[in-house]
């Protein structure tokens, strides 16, 4: 067969291949660290903003002014055409989706793919976030309240809006560029 043809063939098949790479962490330096696939930057200490019912976690996030960012937000369970959406009845169950659904929720990729989450243990990155709490709010409704990740042993629930839970914020992007 002809090296070209085989080239072509072996790209083709690598980029139509369901098996997607897993997720780069990228330490950007000053509290920030970059998902490569997601194209979001994370804050590296995970509850800055303390625990907070979920309208105080929503504004916290938007008023946020970090390393002179001010685009943060609440990290989304309900991703369209990379767009965080805000209400959703049943988010992406990341514990049971392929890698490529479960990029629909971040928090969910967060604790599956980016820290090898595995029942309730986290076995890859977490060294290096800082004070990741057992369930972090995010910015997606539900018909009951907000969706929130449980990260003990990696499954979502829909909370009361004035329960107290962990802050983390999230912005799109890579600071680096």
């Amino acid at each position: 067969m002809n090296k070209n043809v085989l080239l072509v063939l072996t790209l083709a098949l690598g980029v139509l291949s369901p098996e997607v790479s897993r997720a780069e962490l990228h330490d950007r330096g000053n509290g920030l660290i970059y998902d490569d696939v997601l194209n979001v930057t994370w804050l590296q200490k995970a509850n800055l903003g303390g625990n907070k019912k979920w309208k105080e976690a929503i504004e916290w996030a938007a008023n946020l002014v970090y390393q002179g960012y001010d685009d943060w937000r609440l990290p989304s369970m309900s991703v369209s055409s990379g767009i965080p959406t805000g209400v959703n009845d049943s988010p992406v169950d990341c514990s049971t989706a392929t890698e490529v659904e479960c990029r629909d929720n971040e928090l969910g990729y967060m604790y599956y793919y980016n820290l090898g989450g595995k029942g309730n243990k986290l076995t890859g990155n977490q060294g290096l976030f800082r004070n990741i709490q057992t369930s972090h709010w995010s910015g997606t409704e539900s018909p009951g309240g907000a969706w929130n990740l449980v990260f003990r042993y990696g499954g979502q629930l829909e909370e009361l809006k004035g329960f107290g839970l962990s802050t983390w914020a999230v912005r799109p992007g890579d600071v680096a560029k």
